[in-house]
């Protein structure tokens, strides 16, 4: 993993405030968390960082009575890993004015903790980067045309097969075409043409409609709300 431009003194220090950290996170104590990103990275923006953190302790509530159930990977990644994205989504939160991506941030962040395998810190890190990118009408459109794709992959063999650009309650159809436009230069999602041409498919869905890339999927997964049953 790249040191996530943690300045010297920082990555020499997290391994010994990790466990102070994620300790203090899975309590709610928010004062001690403050406290150490304040004796290691300076003053924090406190809005801002407060709002990341109560979001992240409120994301981890269903880590609390699981700690039995966590394994030696899962602690090694919360103690180093995890500890450095944390330093990150703070810097990140910082420089974000809207609170829904800040909620996004944590909990992208957050889920890093549960999806198994555990994803790359890397990636993790760049879902953050896409959460400051995106609106809430951004969002809301990618998941439309995840929801699009899979009606499609799933219609009956009798079914007129086409994807469209899906109709998105409360959006303007320009302003969904113009979020689209948005998502592709982000590289989120391609149209179906595009996505035939690059995989050397030979045809593709008809119907003007787009399909998720990759990180698209990953994005929608690293949000996705937690089934209270898992």
């Amino acid at each position: 993993m790249e040191d996530l431009h943690r300045p010297p003194a920082l990555a020499a220090s997290l391994p010994a405030i990790a466990i102070k950290a994620v300790t203090a996170l899975l309590r709610g104590d928010l004062t001690q968390v403050a406290d150490l990103f304040t004796q290691r990275q300076g003053t924090l923006e406190s809005e801002r960082s407060e709002y990341l953190l109560r979001c992240v302790v409120d994301d981890l509530r269903w880590l609390r009575g699981e700690l039995h159930n966590v394994t030696q990977k899962q602690q090694e990644y919360l103690s180093t890993d995890w500890v450095a994205l944390l330093f990150d989504a703070d810097k990140k939160a910082r420089a974000t004015r809207a609170k829904t991506r800040i909620e996004r941030i944590a909990k992208i962040l957050c889920s890093s903790v549960r999806i198994e395998p555990t994803p790359p810190a890397d990636q993790t890190k760049e879902m953050m980067r896409i959460a400051t990118e995106l609106t809430d009408e951004d969002v809301l459109v990618l998941k439309h045309l995840g929801e699009a794709v899979d009606k499609y992959w799933h219609l009956p063999s009798i079914a007129l097969h086409t994807l469209p650009v899906p109709d998105v309650q409360g959006v303007a159809p320009a302003t969904v075409l113009g979020i689209c436009g948005k998502l592709q230069s982000l590289g989120l999602i391609a149209t179906a043409e595009q996505h035939s041409r690059a995989l050397k498919l030979g045809s593709y869905p008809s119907g003007g409609g787009f399909l998720l890339l990759d990180r698209a999927e990953a994005f929608l997964m690293f949000i996705a709300e937690r089934d209270a049953t898992d």
